[in-house]
């Protein structure tokens, strides 16, 4: 198939780049937009590395400076790096942004999309979308015909379409849920990657098997699809709703990534093709979830870092890091959703061998000291926790099987740093694995609760400490 619109340049990059408010063509975008994004994270990772030592990951990026302001060793990002960060992105973002707004006019799509190149990693699919996607529109994509004899199932309008779509595939990504989690009892890629772009290319392609859509219909039906999927999940007491709505922005990034690709499957191959891909990846959905469930291999063991200045020798400080009195209702809305937090600890016994109890809203940590150098750090195991969050849901309280799995403290520390003014810089740490994934994004999110807890108890000894010196 031919795309009339991105053959006007006569070979690099076409002339439609330099026109400041014209359109675009395919080839010119993707070049002058890669280039942009490109020497843009370069541009933060130098800014990283003045600051931190060390050369971020994209993924660190965007989930540090555009996400929650937070290193990746979960030291606090300071407000001078966060805003010299904004300040040598903004550049490259107008540029996007501007690039962006005249590829939208390229098909004539509102210009609103491009708010969210302003949103990573939603900017990564936009562009990406924006640089597949042909300039024309009006040629014929199918090729069974016109209307399809087969699809008397399948109403004519829009609405109809849509809700058939919904109908026809969330109800099987529920089952290939129930599976994994009840059944096998893993949380990996088939639930959070294969299944919810299985989910928005199914629906987008049968959404468009009577009538072709546009991309954006397509991109909308996907993240529809799934947004069902997390209702059913919640109705049927499969899920609590915390749980959904972290597991929410991957979803919705998928299911839109898996309806564009139903388009452009429509587009280039056919309706009949495209029924195949979408069979072919629903079997896949089982047999990735069957090696998961198999696999045996221990998670990495995972480092969160946090830590506060106090005006009050360590000698003081130590007394309340050992144990401490129960703190004050929490003020950190996190805390409000049903997220564990701590309420007070307690110790029996002094020196190696102790045993410390934190106590948590859902019950105790058990943590047999293992270091015990006084004033300067506190180690301990962990022997045992309670869940790590008890679920929302319509039906009360739920237990789905990741509240365990999902979040397993090893051992933690607390390190005292005696200060040149007589204060002390007081770290916790804690040690931890999961057994959930893609890993990197529920890893962001888990060191982000942690540092919070970590927060929490770091600030009453602040405010103890100084209060006591």
């Amino acid at each position: 198939m031919t795309d009339g619109g991105d053959q006007q340049q006569d070979g690099g990059i076409g002339r439609s780049l330099w026109s400041l408010t014209g359109p675009i063509d395919r080839r010119s975008y993707t070049i002058a937009g890669g280039v942009v994004l490109l020497v843009q994270n370069v541009v933060i990772r130098l800014v990283a590395a003045a600051s931190y030592d060390d050369l971020w990951s994209v993924f660190d990026q965007y989930f540090t400076f555009y996400g929650l302001l937070q290193h990746p060793l979960q030291e606090p990002v300071s407000g001078e790096v966060a805003l010299a960060v904004a300040a040598t992105s903004l550049p490259f973002a107008l540029l996007v942004i501007w690039l962006t707004v005249r590829r939208l006019i390229t098909f004539q799509a509102s210009r609103w999309w491009a708010l969210f190149m302003v949103v990573p990693p939603t900017s990564l699919v936009v562009f990406l979308v924006l640089s597949v996607i042909p300039s024309t529109s009006g040629r014929p994509r199918r090729n069974v015909g016109d209307s399809p004899s087969d699809a008397s199932l399948i109403p004519e309008s829009a609405a109809g379409s849509a809700w058939f779509a919904v109908v026809a595939t969330v109800p099987l990504a529920v089952l290939a849920a129930v599976v994994a989690t009840q059944g096998l009892e893993t949380y990996g890629w088939g639930l959070f990657v294969i299944l919810p772009f299985w989910l928005g290319m199914a629906s987008a392609i049968l959404y468009g098997y009577r009538h072709d859509r546009t991309w954006a219909q397509s991109l909308g039906i996907g993240i529809l699809a799934n947004v069902m999927f997390g209702v059913l999940l919640l109705v049927f007491a499969l899920e609590g709703l915390v749980c959904i709505i972290m597991a929410a922005p991957i979803g919705a990034l998928l299911g839109a990534v898996g309806g564009i690709t139903g388009y452009l499957l429509q587009s280039y191959f056919g309706l009949t093709k495209s029924i195949a891909a979408v069979v072919v990846l629903l079997a896949m959905v089982p047999f990735v979830m069957g090696i998961e469930g198999a696999d045996s291999t221990e998670p990495p063991e995972l480092l969160v870092k946090s830590s506060v200045d106090i005006d009050a020798p360590p000698e003081v400080v130590w007394r309340e890091v050992v144990a401490f009195d129960e703190l004050p209702p929490p003020e950190d809305w996190l805390f409000s959703t049903g997220i564990a937090y701590p309420t007070d600890a307690s110790i029996d016994g002094r020196g190696v061998g102790a045993v410390r109890r934190c106590e948590f809203s859902t019950g105790a940590f058990v943590e047999p000291i293992t270091v015990w150098d006084k004033p300067r750090q506190l180690a301990f195991d962990v022997e045992r926790q309670p869940h790590a969050l008890e679920e929302t849901s319509p039906w009360g309280a739920i237990e789905p099987p990741h509240i365990d799995s999902m979040f397993r403290s090893q051992r933690g520390a607390f390190r005292l740093h005696e200060r040149a003014d007589g204060g002390t810089r007081l770290v916790g740490k804690t040690w931890y694995r999961q057994e959930i994934w893609p890993a990197a994004y529920w890893r962001s999110i888990s060191n982000r609760i942690i540092h919070r807890i970590h927060m929490r108890v770091l600030r009453h000894i602040e405010r103890v400490s100084e209060a006591a010196d």
